[in-house]
């Protein structure tokens, strides 16, 4: 099975950490808040299939976050939709970043697009505080039977998704267009607003006169290099200079990187990403491959301005959760114990509860996500506990799990169920409630609207405009296709 990404990148609770922040725009039962079972794999521990789904999307982040630094926090919209398909071809993702900036102090080009993940990032503040930066989708379709037949989303961390499609690697491609992997020029080489962007400045097409994309000043000259397969290159020389001595295939007699640029333009997938004939394969090329390699998309994020010092995303420890219960009566006392050294991150305890039983009151730092109860916990250090009460009106049975996005390798002390059935028929027998708490959360329903701001700077007035861009013209897809 091979499988196609397309790179123009398009995703109702909040999970908010230091250095990033995923905000989950999903109804109950829904995508990141689905609760259909999944067995536990790869170190991811979840049971419910939104919360498997919310883990691998927060270790990629963290991945990333540990590597570059996120500051400001990254906003990152994200949910999981039907975004259909068939036994040989479907979308499996889409994602972009929700907003460019130009002309703001400490932009490296005037008159030049800088999505907004990378426009905070150099300015060194947030340019849009009320504003998201990244939105992302998922198609849990690739979960039916009927979308790349016995395919499935793998939500293991150790990227052992043998004939099924790996989430992580594929959230981490779509990362990578959210934080800048991507051009604002339309097919026909006209540029949004009529603005040079980021991804420009690293382009070239090779034998036309002139040959670098920011040097060309008609729509006609940019357009003709999309289209001349092994001719549209990426010059940046972090990327290049990364690649020599470690591609056998793929570059140009310049030591330059191929960009795709098929003979026929693909929406979607043409110019924002490297060209399937790279050797050995890397994580933004437009089909998956299954390859998790990133060194040449990291050496891309420092050539678009990204300021940080390595080329391969750290190690991260795995961390052994264990789950115990204290009952009394109508009260549960929940301690997740931290058995291993390492400080475990971005930890979840969800638990579900049957309709006969209510909560006195909401638990600290808890959302309802239709069926289930998910709980944000701290991250939790080596060998320490944390202590989670719930009180019920009635006495109840219970279902708990915990788990986090870093690898359990441990995954049978995970789990509480006081029932007298098997964990997946207790998940697939819950109801769809939304009165089983009292909510006073209000969802955020801004609307981006444009946005503009003067700061000093430069010995002078400098403005910057913040481009709100329609996400249906801007997402870059990562989509799926089979061939036999």
């Amino acid at each position: 099975m091979k499988l196609l990404i397309k790179a123009l990148c398009l995703l109702w609770a909040t999970t908010s950490w230091a250095a990033f922040e995923v905000i989950n725009l999903n109804q109950a039962d829904e995508g990141f808040n689905a609760a259909t079972y999944v067995t536990p794999e790869g170190g991811n521990s979840a049971i419910f299939v939104g919360q498997a789904r919310l883990n691998a999307l927060n270790r990629a982040l963290l991945l990333f976050d540990q590597q570059i630094n996120f500051s400001p926090t990254l906003k990152v919209e994200a949910s999981g939709l039907s975004l259909g398909g068939t036994r040989f071809a479907a979308t499996l993702a889409q994602a972009g970043p929700l907003a460019a900036a130009y002309n703001f102090t400490k932009a490296p080009y005037r008159n030049t697009l800088y999505p907004i993940p990378l426009a905070n990032h150099l300015a060194g503040y947030d340019l849009s505080p009320n504003k998201n930066d990244i939105v992302i989708e998922i198609n849990t379709d690739i979960d039916s039977v009927s979308v790349l037949d016995s395919a499935r989303w793998y939500y293991g961390y150790d990227h052992s998704a043998a004939e099924h499609v790996d989430m992580l690697s594929t959230l981490m491609h779509e990362l990578v267009h959210g934080l800048g992997f991507i051009t604002y020029m339309e097919s026909d080489g006209s540029l949004y607003q009529g603005l040079w962007d980021s991804f420009l400045w690293n382009m070239e097409h090779a034998g036309a006169s002139p040959s670098r994309y920011v040097d060309m000043t008609t729509n006609t000259q940019r357009a003709a290099g999309l289209t001349d397969d092994g001719n549209l290159h990426w010059i940046g020389t972090e990327v290049n200079n990364e690649a020599i001595g470690w591609l056998t295939d793929g570059l140009a007699p310049d030591n330059h990187v191929l960009l795709f640029a098929p003979t026929t333009y693909t929406p979607g997938a043409s110019v924002s990403h490297f060209d399937p004939t790279l050797s050995p394969n890397e994580l933004m090329e437009p089909y998956d491959t299954g390859t998790t390699e990133m060194r040449l998309a990291l050496a891309a994020l420092r050539d678009l301005g990204w300021n940080f010092d390595h080329l391969q995303p750290p190690t991260l420890p795995e961390t052994d959760l264990a789950l115990q219960l204290t009952n009394n009566a109508s009260q549960f006392v929940l301690t997740v114990q931290n058995l291993s050294t390492d400080t475990a991150q971005k930890v979840f305890l969800t638990f579900a509860l049957p309709s006969s039983s209510t909560l006195e009151s909401t638990p600290a730092n808890c959302t309802f996500a239709g069926k289930f109860w998910r709980c944000a916990l701290p991250d939790l250090p080596g060998n320490q506990t944390y202590t989670l009460t719930l009180n019920l009106q009635t006495s109840s049975t219970l279902l708990a799990n915990v788990s986090s996005a870093t690898a359990d390798p441990n995954t049978t002390n995970n789990l509480i169920n006081t029932t007298d059935q098997p964990v997946a028929e207790v998940i697939a027998s819950l109801p769809l409630s939304t009165v089983s708490y009292i909510s006073t959360d209000t969802p955020d329903t801004d609307t981006p609207t444009l946005t503009e701001e003067t700061s000093a700077g430069g010995g002078g007035a400098w403005h910057f405009l913040l481009l709100f861009l329609l996400l249906l013209l801007r997402l870059k897809k990562y989509d799926a296709q089979t061939t036999v």
